[in-house]
């Protein structure tokens, strides 16, 4: 997102630099205006100023992208708290939304190849017992789905998590 808003600010400069250089030109003033440093100093402030504004304006979402952006965050919120992963061989290897804890997520939001607004997460969660699963969650119009879950080994986890990375209790549970 950072580098969005960088990438945005910097065309805003060029394009205000072109505006102004484009005006003083029309206007036969090019010249006579980046012969004296205090008229160079002050277009060039013109610049800056228009730069900002212009990559401040396309940096930042519609205000109806964002209002989607929540109501599909919560819609997620909701379908994550509903999932439940049975292991009747290894009940450590269980998960429920409602008691795990979040410890990355990973968003994107963007329109799938219909031209529906699509939102997903790929998470990383622990369960109280320790371990962590890697899921991938969609919500496509307002539709949640669970597209992918798996328990992830404690070498993955600490290795992608860094310093997120939580060791499970010493008796498992």
């Amino acid at each position: 997102m950072q580098s969005n808003r960088r990438f945005s600010w910097i065309i805003g400069w060029l394009l205000a630099f072109s505006l102004c250089i484009m005006v003083l030109t029309a206007t036969g003033s090019a010249q006579a205006v980046f012969s004296s440093p205090g008229s160079t100093m002050a277009v060039l402030l013109i610049t800056l100023v228009l730069g900002e504004l212009i990559g401040y304006g396309t940096a930042r979402p519609p205000k109806a992208a964002d209002a989607r952006l929540s109501a599909m965050r919560e819609r997620m919120a909701e379908f994550f708290r509903t999932i439940v992963i049975e292991s009747p061989q290894d009940e450590r290897l269980a998960f429920e939304g409602r008691t795990a804890t979040v410890v990355e997520d990973d968003e994107m939001l963007g329109i799938d190849d219909q031209g529906q607004h699509a939102y997903s997460v790929k998470r990383y969660a622990r369960n109280p017992s320790g371990e962590y699963f890697w899921l991938i969650l969609q919500v496509i119009n307002e539709t949640p789905t669970m597209v992918f879950a798996k328990h992830v080994e404690h070498n993955v986890a600490r290795y992608v998590l860094k310093d997120k990375y939580v060791a499970p209790p010493a008796d498992g549970f």
